[in-house]
């Protein structure tokens, strides 16, 4: 399998005795479900099960022995050693730094090892180097260091670089965050734009850890979640709901200050889908659902993704289907939103398709996903589509970055900036009015996987440093009205909020002469930390550094010319 893509099948009968099975990776002779089905496959390919079914043999006692299982692949020069670190506390919290490196040549490789700690502004701390010998055939070293943090400092960094004899160069780094410490606030803020794909519904039977989700969002100051309420778990058979599971969901959430929105998907296993007899059994769930929930659920998105495989029917059905659901939704609850099209990126065709096929709506979702983030681009693309839809309201009900350990990476502190500057360009448009980042905890912990690593979270609930860049924007800037200011100058990107002012460089370092209009001014970074606070200067060389924002908290600024 791989992203979304899973592919099955039959290899071979065993035999008794003995016996070697041979056969090659996807997708030639591979039956194919989900995902894109154009024939490409996703790379990285991940072995997921080998089944073996019974047939008729003479005996009931089968006793069967895998004796190796073995993987060829061609390796990349730039993964012939593998480096995976981690930066945590133990259990006395004492903060240690890890790595462990995995050879997969055939042959023992040495080389120096250097260590690096850095802050946020990436100055190094400290370092050290060491000679390293790594043994062939895929064996692992393992090494662990002490760490010392600064007192003053929120987030740290160590780089773990090996150099091989020949020059060759493998690289991995692991980041610590201090964890947030603030008041919670559980009062509901429906006019907040600061959501979160928090997911509450992905945790079954653990309310103890569903509960820990939804405390640590609300410290942050998360104010929405974007929830599934499926279909088939619902209406498990037809006219019989259960909503148990989801008044939890909601009443989570609700408990601690969270606003939920609904994504009604997906299709039932017993009726008929993508027909019009499954859209009339979809709407009669859609109806019933809304109408149970309608004290606490203003907010309901029909379908996610339509404009690509997660809608496997005719592409005219889906307006068909938002038209009866929108009507049902209005005659359980009135006061409902209807939020629709809900496209993976910014399909401006597909959503100028359901408008002239009169798909009626109130709020438009987009998931504008991308590799890169250029704001001035992001911004424009937004007001594009905004005015394609007549200026309704436009909603980003899905936007993150994968810190995945693999090409093209997005490192934790990549993603931290990233988070920042899309959810400030978002609501500083003018044209977004809600944003939520997909997702706030890592769906597993298999570091290589793209889909596992979305999270400002990991699995085990330690932070990454996006949740207290999440914690600096959604705290310091609470609400909607956020204004883009334009007097600091060409690829000065500014937004103000009151008395908060945020802003970065878009292209490149540079220094910044200002005049202090008011005094005392306090400077702080992404991650919280003092950078200046001054209360007796008027002017100020202010550094800028390349995608990363500055929050001047306390007094004002403006540039001179």
């Amino acid at each position: 399998m791989s992203h979304f893509q899973y592919f099955q099948r039959k290899v071979c009968i065993l035999q008794y005795g003995e016996q070697t099975i041979e056969f090659n990776a996807p997708p030639e002779n591979w039956e194919f479900h989900s995902g894109e089905n154009d024939g490409k496959v996703r790379t990285p390919l991940r072995f997921g099960q080998l089944q073996i079914k019974k047939a008729q043999c003479p005996s009931d006692i089968l006793q069967l022995q895998i004796q190796s299982f073995i993987c060829e692949t061609d390796i990349p020069s730039h993964q012939e050693c593998i480096l995976v670190s981690k930066t945590y506390k133990n259990t006395v919290e004492k903060l240690f730094s890890s790595c462990s490196f995995t050879n997969l040549l055939n042959k023992e490789v040495s080389g120096e090892l250097s260590i690096q700690l850095k802050d946020w502004e990436q100055k190094t701390l400290s370092s050290s180097s060491q000679k390293l010998t790594i043994p062939p055939s895929a064996q692992s070293v393992y090494l662990e260091i002490p760490i010392q943090m600064p007192e003053d400092k929120n987030f740290i960094e160590v780089y773990w670089t090996f150099k091989r004899n020949d020059g060759k160069t493998f690289s991995a780094v692991s980041t610590y965050s201090k964890e947030i410490d603030v008041p919670l606030d559980s009062t509901l803020k429906p006019n907040s734009p600061w959501g979160m794909g928090l997911y509450l519904y992905r945790y079954g039977s653990d309310q103890q850890n569903r509960e820990k989700a939804a405390e640590l969002a609300s410290k942050a100051g998360i104010k929405w979640t974007r929830e599934e309420f499926n279909w088939e778990h619902i209406e498990p058979e037809p006219g019989k709901f259960n909503f148990e599971y989801y008044d939890l969901i909601v009443n989570t959430a609700n408990k601690y200050g969270i606003s939920v929105y609904g994504l009604l998907c997906y299709w039932t296993s017993w009726t008929e889908p993508y027909t019009l007899k499954g859209i009339e059994d979809f709407v009669r769930f859609t109806e019933v659902t809304v109408n149970h929930f309608k004290d606490r659920v203003k907010f309901w998105e029909i379908y996610n993704e339509p404009n690509i495989f997660f809608w496997q029917g005719p592409e005219e059905l889906y307006p068909e289907l938002v038209k009866k659901c929108y009507e049902a939704i209005k005659r359980a609850d009135p006061d409902a939103k209807v939020l629709a099209i809900s496209t993976s990126g910014i399909d401006n065709d597909f959503i100028d398709f359901c408008l002239k096929a009169n798909t009626p709506f109130d709020i438009l979702t987009i998931h504008p996903y991308r590799r890169n983030l250029d704001e001035v681009k992001f911004i424009s693309e937004l007001k594009k589509t905004a005015q394609q839809v007549q200026n309704r309201p436009v909603w980003i009900t899905e936007m993150g970055w994968s810190t995945h350990l693999w090409k093209d990476v997005t490192t934790e502190r990549d993603q931290a900036l990233l988070f920042a500057r899309c959810y400030l360009s978002a609501i500083a448009s003018g044209d977004v009015q809600n944003i939520s980042w997909y997702d706030f905890r890592n769906d597993g912990d298999d570091l290589f996987y793209f889909e596992s690593n979305f999270g400002v979270i990991r699995q085990d609930f330690s932070q990454k440093p996006a949740l207290r860049a999440c914690a600096n924007i959604c705290r310091n800037l609470a609400d909607k009205n956020i204004q883009i200011r334009t007097d600091f100058g060409e690829n000065i990107i500014a937004f103000q909020q009151g008395n908060t002012l945020t802003l970065w460089s878009a292209k490149e370092d540079k220094c910044l002469k200002v005049h202090v209009t008011e005094l005392p001014v306090k400077i702080q970074n992404l991650m919280g930390e003092i950078v200046l606070e001054n209360s007796k200067n008027k002017y100020l060389n202010l550094p800028l550094k390349k995608g990363y924002p500055l929050f001047i908290t306390q007094g004002q600024i403006k540039r001179i010319k």
